[in-house]
């Protein structure tokens, strides 16, 4: 059977304590991850709870809010850019001595937000309490749960997007519809469940691990996080979306992300989350209660460099866990092994020469060289050709300008491409 476990001591950066239960109330955490329509991570955003100010997100766009009383809660972020409000909002539900690992809030501007909302019945017409709905779309995914009275309502989804909605369960079928959110605009989406029949869950299929290590950013420059999240991007690309990261005692941010393919079932809850330190034995480590997920992010704390971790994926229905054959079959084993930090030399000129620290069971290295500041939609000017040494000459096209500025930053792949490793980002004048 799949179970929650708390995952301690997350280095995210931590918010301040919630500041509305009592002694007699059970406490959890949330940890997640706050990114804009392009999936970049957003620092210094003012983060909510219910209407309380808890503090901002972190340079990586991260936050986490400690002693949050258990139930079904609402978190909000807002900032203002350039004289532009934006805003952005989702719910979770919390459990008691946990930390709920899956919040993510995607923020676009005020004007750009829209509304669903609706009614939940059976089949008898009958209301249903704590029906769970989900929106997904391409930007990401949205929650409420349904009221005494078997409504919901999923506020600041972005307008302009075809969403899948999904209403869900324990005890009945899902049943799903497709609309455009349009911005300014409350849309009304009803549903009706039929009774479950505990449908059998295929397994996810195409499950991938991959491993990200990048260096502690020790500034908190916007800039910053939204550099290192495009070469990110430059490197696996098939990756919809940053994930979370926290701080390993080597002063790495190292994060471990599984994706699968996305299948519309009848009755699917959501997917259990599989580890281990070996390929048997894996272990039920988490559950992902929404049925529209093709992506988890493993931030636990215990993630180190070195460390081959096994996962495993299956899917679970909405009789889980009350009923045999309630889970499908374990995806394929997949594993990832994070590999060390990355670390810099100074540059060589004539020739101009990029110097680095070799990195145990990293293959090779690649350089990128801008001609800006790296950022989401910048190119760089050269990528050099992977080498498997320490150093790296630079040759044209294009020649640099004398006394023209330029930055670059190496990428160290290890395991077959599995395993990326991103240098800090440096600069340097052309001779």
């Amino acid at each position: 059977m799949i179970r929650r476990i708390f995952l301690a001591g997350l280095a995210l950066f931590w918010l301040a304590s919630a500041g509305c239960v009592t002694s007699s109330s059970g406490v959890g955490e949330i940890a997640g991850s706050v990114t804009d329509i392009f999936g970049n991570p957003v620092r210094g955003a003012s983060v909510f709870l219910v209407s309380n100010l808890i503090g901002e997100t972190s340079p990586n766009g991260t936050f986490v809010i400690r002693e949050v009383a258990e139930g079904l809660v609402e978190v909000r972020v807002e900032f203002t850019s350039g004289g532009a409000s934006f805003r952005g909002r989702n719910k979770v539900y919390v459990f008691a001595n946990e930390r709920t690992t899956s919040m993510a809030i995607v923020v676009a501007r005020t004007n750009q937000l829209g509304n669903v909302r609706g009614n939940v019945k059976d089949e008898f017409n009958t209301p249903l309490v704590g029906i769970r709905v989900f929106a997904g779309g391409p930007l990401g995914s949205w929650m409420d749960v349904t009221d005494s009275n078997g409504d919901y309502i999923i506020r600041d989804m972005v307008g302009g997007f075809d969403y899948t909605m999904t209403a869900s369960g324990r005890g009945y079928e899902n049943d799903s519809t497709a609309f455009s959110c349009v911005a300014g605009s409350s849309l009304v989406e009803n549903f009706f469940l039929r009774l479950s029949s505990n449908e059998s869950q295929p397994r996810p299929q195409n499950v991938q691990a991959f491993a990200f290590t990048s260096p502690l950013v020790p500034t908190r420059s916007i800039e910053e996080a939204r550099a290192y999240e495009a070469i990110k991007r430059l490197i696996k690309p098939e990756l919809r979306r940053p994930a979370a990261t926290r701080g390993t005692a080597i002063s790495d941010h190292v994060e471990v992300d599984l994706i699968w393919n996305y299948v519309s079932t009848h009755e699917t809850l959501g997917f259990g989350i599989y580890r281990g330190d070996s390929p048997i034995g894996l272990v039920s480590y988490d559950v992902l209660r929404d049925p529209l997920a093709t992506f988890y992010a493993d931030i636990s704390d215990f993630l180190v460099p070195g460390l081959t971790y096994y996962y495993a994926v299956s899917r679970l229905n909405t009789d889980f866990p009350n009923a045999p054959n309630s889970e499908s079959p374990l995806s394929v084993i997949v594993n990832a092994t994070p590999v060390g930090n990355l670390l810099l030399q100074n540059v060589d000129f004539s020739p101009l020469r990029f110097n680095w620290n070799q990195v145990s069971n990293v293959d090779n290295y690649t350089v990128y060289v801008f001609s800006r500041y790296p950022d989401i939609g910048i190119s760089p000017i050269r990528v050099l050709p992977p080498v498997s040494g320490s150093s790296a000459v630079y040759s044209g096209p294009p020649n640099l300008v004398s006394g023209n500025t330029y930055w670059y930053v190496v990428v160290g792949s290890g395991y077959g491409g599995a395993s990326q490793t991103i240098s800090q980002i440096d600069s340097f004048v052309a001779p």
